[in-house]
């Protein structure tokens, strides 16, 4: 009875050991449910303080937890032929929202820290834009997009720039013709 009795915990000891060795050598999960907690928490004390004014660009309205990714809900200001340029220019404008991720790297490298933390979860970012026509365009950007662009800024920051600036002369002429208090009237602005 005592040799039945020894090999049963044997038996189960070494279930044991061999159930912790498969454990520690699965992937650990990169979204728990502490980082999701932790993530909401923050972003109901951003969301506290919206809808903010964006510049002259619109309003950003909400950031929110969706599934892996973070939304953030913005309205623009316009009229319908804003709706034309989202469709025409949809990969550049994903483009102006990887270069925002860069921009923060001016503030101690808050953009990369970002990208890699959304990387580390694996969580995505999503950009949702209505506008004044109540149509709406969406951008989804992966965390190795992210990272990716933050690295090519570093090899070649000019190239990124000339498209963020494009973008926002072609934003600019949407409004055009406007009337300049001393300088008259603006009709075009170049892209040189």
């Amino acid at each position: 009875m005592k040799n039945i009795f020894k090999h049963i915990l044997l038996f189960f000891a070494a279930i044991v050991i061999l159930s912790i060795i498969v454990v520690s050598t699965l992937p650990k999960p990169k979204f728990t449910l502490s980082t999701r907690l932790e993530i909401e928490k923050s972003l109901k004390n951003i969301n506290y303080d919206l809808p903010r004014k964006i510049g002259t660009i619109g309003w950003l309205n909400s950031i929110l937890l969706q599934d892996k990714s973070i939304m953030y809900n913005l309205s623009v200001n316009g009229d319908k032929s804003i709706d034309s340029l989202y469709i025409q220019h949809h990969n550049d404008f994903n483009k102006m929202l990887l270069y925002s991720i860069v921009l923060l790297n001016g503030q101690k490298d808050r953009g990369m820290l970002l990208a890699s933390f959304f990387n580390e979860k694996g969580i995505d970012m999503k950009c949702l834009i209505t506008t004044p026509s109540d149509s709406t365009f969406e951008w989804n950007i992966t965390p190795q997009e992210m990272l990716a662009f933050v690295d090519s800024c570093k090899k070649s920051p000019t190239d990124v720039l000339y498209t963020v600036i494009d973008m926002h002369i072609k934003l600019a002429r949407i409004q055009l013709p406007a009337i300049c208090d001393s300088l008259g009237e603006l009709r075009s602005i170049p892209l040189n």
